[in-house]
């Protein structure tokens, strides 16, 4: 009898040692998924923060150059092509952006460049250019400050009053263009 007790005993610290060692690995397990998921966060958040910032450097660079405020004040055409290829050289460059536009006071695009699904991009005719008065972006942008942008949450890109397809997630970022 006092064999079967000691064998229940030593089965039941046997069974309180692997618990113990299962619970402090599991936790141990825990904490260092927790710190890596801390750290990829903080990597997403930095790599968010310089696509933010390059974004804006370059709203800013567009937004106060003089063939801008020549185009939307003057309506010179040169100016419009000059502009027209400096704005198709950045988006060439810059792949991480599907279209880029220049819209007036009224909301009509005067100058819009997208990528092509194979990632060349298109200067639109001034044919197919479009009234963007109606969206929320160029409502908020509008009430803006001279060097204030705005950021639209992420949203899927809409074309012709359509969810374009495939469906394409987009942030936009768009800055007035003030004069004198």
């Amino acid at each position: 009898m006092r064999g079967l007790i000691y064998a229940g005993l030593l089965v039941l610290l046997l069974l309180l040692s692997i618990l113990s060692a299962y619970y402090f690995q599991n936790t141990r397990f825990q904490q260092e998924r927790i710190t890596a998921e801390n750290k990829e966060f903080q990597e997403m958040t930095r790599m968010i923060e310089h696509e933010v910032l390059l974004a804006s450097s370059y709203l800013t660079y567009f937004s106060q150059s003089s063939l801008a405020q020549s185009v939307l004040q003057d309506h010179d055409p040169e100016a419009q092509q000059h502009l027209t290829d400096l704005m198709l050289k950045f988006i060439s460059a810059e792949e991480r952006f599907s279209q880029i536009r220049l819209l007036d006071s009224t909301g009509q695009e005067v100058i819009r460049i997208n990528h092509r699904p194979d990632d060349s991009p298109l200067v639109v005719p001034e044919s197919q250019l479009q009234d963007k008065s109606d969206r929320d972006y160029f409502r908020e942008t509008s009430k803006l400050a001279p060097g204030q942008i705005y950021t639209s949450p992420f949203d899927l890109n809409i074309e012709h009053d359509k969810i374009e397809r495939p469906l394409k997630p987009v942030i936009r970022f768009a800055m007035p263009i003030h004069n004198e």
